[in-house]
């Protein structure tokens, strides 16, 4: 028998694999699929070395599996068989009737617009861009691809990137969205993001748990910039911690460089929300152990939250300013 060990949401998972044939890796997918109840399109191997991207699939009959793959260090992800059966349910409906996501394909289609799960990308930064294939009754992949092609032109993103020599040859290859494996804030180990080969390709987690609405943008980025960290450090170790605080800085100052108050602007940032009113969101909340949180439900409620908090910054600089320009004798600085 040959062992396969792997990692899945903070747990160590062994498959027993028959040694005659020699087994793959689609064969050690299929087997994890099993033991995790997952569905076995979606398991994804991670730190393959032997196929492409380091990461196998059950597509990957023809690659066997190395005689030290005990030992190696694997993390399998996938969405589990419950979850498929859900979104497929969700699925079932009536084929007279066109959702809005067909229509607006159609009218592209007449227009000679060309629509995709993935995209190349035309940008020095990312070479594809690539979405979860969602049935139409859950949001839409336009939507996720608008969500990644809006970090793929972010300015502080860019600006980083430029500053950090990520482009052109040493530019990430692809930019996907991947399944949101575990939930927020609960799961023992919930991935946000994840990085394969030092930025052959980055992975972002950008649905909310139970794929009904968008993470909040903000932290999406952020997640970015920890995996863009991991281009150059693998580990979280010092050196990967002091620059993905760089990164956070840098992608701030680059974002606003153009505003005539950096302070105002960054703030009113922080008053985005996902472009749907009715669209779950998934904000974030700080909290001390134990208390009881006022959690933000809709995107309306964290709308008035964050515009609230941008209103009494605004007041207090207001207030600075008028304070200054007493204290100076009432002279404008733009006169």
């Amino acid at each position: 028998m040959v062992v396969f060990t792997a990692r899945h949401v903070g747990e160590t998972v062994t498959v027993d694999l028959p040694d005659a044939p020699p087994p793959t890796y689609a064969d050690a997918c299929r087997a994890l699929a099993r033991a995790l109840d997952l569905d076995v399109q979606t398991v994804r191997v991670h730190g393959a070395r032997e196929c492409r991207g380091r990461t196998a699939s059950v597509d990957d009959d023809a690659i066997a599996l190395p005689s030290d793959c005990a030992t190696r260090k694997y993390m399998v992800s996938g969405t589990t068989r419950g979850i498929v059966d859900a979104i497929n349910g969700m699925a079932r409906t009536d084929a007279r009737i066109r959702d809005f996501e067909e229509e607006t394909a159609r009218e592209r289609s007449r227009r000679g617009e060309r629509t995709s799960s993935a995209a190349a990308s035309t940008s020095k930064y990312f070479g594809e861009i690539e979405v979860l294939d969602v049935p139409s009754g859950m949001p839409s992949r336009e939507r996720a691809m608008e969500v990644l092609r809006r970090l793929a032109s972010d300015p502080g993103i860019t600006g980083v990137m430029d500053a950090h020599g990520w482009y052109g040859g040493r530019r990430v290859g692809k930019l996907c969205e991947m399944p949101p494996e575990g939930k927020v804030g609960l799961s023992e180990m919930c991935v946000l993001g994840y990085n394969v080969n030092n930025g052959r390709e980055i992975h972002l987690r950008l649905r909310t748990d139970d794929y009904l609405g968008f993470r909040d943008y903000v932290t999406v980025r952020k997640t970015l910039l920890h995996e863009l960290a991991h281009n150059v450090h693998s580990n979280h170790g010092p050196e990967f911690r002091a620059l993905n605080s760089q990164l956070n800085a840098e992608c701030e100052r680059f974002d606003w460089k153009r505003a005539s108050s950096a302070r105002v602007t960054s703030r009113a940032a922080e008053a985005y929300q996902p472009r749907d009113a009715d669209a779950r969101v998934e904000a974030p909340v700080a909290r001390s152990l134990g208390a009881v949180a006022d959690v933000a439900r809709t995107t309306d409620d964290v709308r008035a939250r964050r515009l609230a908090k941008f209103a009494a910054f605004n007041a207090a600089d207001a207030a600075d300013e008028a304070s200054a320009s007493s204290r100076a004798g009432g002279v404008d600085e733009d006169a």
